[in-house]
């Protein structure tokens, strides 16, 4: 996925299908590939299953299966995520009110901090406009980012903060006209340069081996069928996310 700069952000550029012959082929194709992945998944976890079960089976053999059980369902997850990573998530985009919807997950977001040694803090500007967005898209964007911030303070050992700010339009330099501004910001160790422009790419996120590194797709994608942006910078000690979202008609 490229990316373009604007005030310091690297800001993703997901590529534009919609409505596009080319679109409906690849996802067409990509439905295709996860139902027809999930079927084959399907017949190893279910065979495993009935070898693991069979008497006198060694410890070995035992352990092995569960380690092919254990892939098996990760790629089944893998094939569900892989769908709104490619575009293929359904967008229903409404008023939303973000004075309501973003402080509602305050109590669920700071349990999770709580536990990764973070402490959270979610604002929202007076007067701040309704915007244009699907809420349940929109609310799973801003978890991911807390997510990842409280991850990162998580692997640091070192206590940190989580910060959901929402400004009002045109108050920040980087703001678009008509959008308005939501920061996701997190101290704790920074980005290297040459893996913040990859934050956005297909299986290379800045996690370990364990993740899939789809999460920051998934959230450009989502975020531009909603004429929404996301943009990332990293310095100074913290990591800040900027999601710019139209302010509704």
């Amino acid at each position: 996925m490229r990316v373009s700069e604007v005030h310091g952000y690297l800001v993703a550029e997901p590529p534009r299908f919609e409505g596009t012959a080319e679109g409906e082929f690849v996802w067409e194709l990509l439905r295709g590939l996860v139902h027809k992945q999930n079927n084959l998944t399907g017949v190893v976890v279910g065979f495993a299953d009935l070898v693991r079960m069979t008497d006198g089976l060694d410890a070995t053999a035992k352990r092995n299966l569960g380690e092919i059980l254990v892939a098996a369902r990760r790629a089944k997850v893998l094939a569900e995520v892989l769908l709104p990573a490619g575009g293929c998530g359904r967008v229903v985009v409404q008023r939303v009110n973000l004075g309501e919807l973003l402080p509602a997950q305050e109590g669920g977001w700071a349990a999770q901090a709580q536990a990764g040694g973070a402490t959270l803090r979610v604002t929202v500007a007076a007067g701040v406009p309704a915007v244009s967005a699907d809420p349940v898209q929109l609310r799973e964007v801003i978890g991911e980012l807390v997510r990842n911030g409280v991850d990162a303070i998580a692997e640091s050992r070192v206590p940190g903060m989580v910060a959901v700010d929402v400004v009002a339009p045109g108050v920040l330099p980087e703001s678009r006209a008509g959008a308005v501004d939501i920061l996701v910001r997190n101290t704790g160790p920074v980005i290297a340069a040459e893996r913040l422009g990859e934050v956005f790419t297909p299986f290379k996120g800045t996690k370990d081996s364990a993740h899939f590194g789809l999460g920051l797709t998934t959230a450009a994608m989502a975020l531009a069928k909603m004429g929404a942006t996301i943009g990332v910078k990293s310095g100074g000690g913290a990591t800040t996310f900027w999601v710019s979202v139209p302010v509704a008609g």
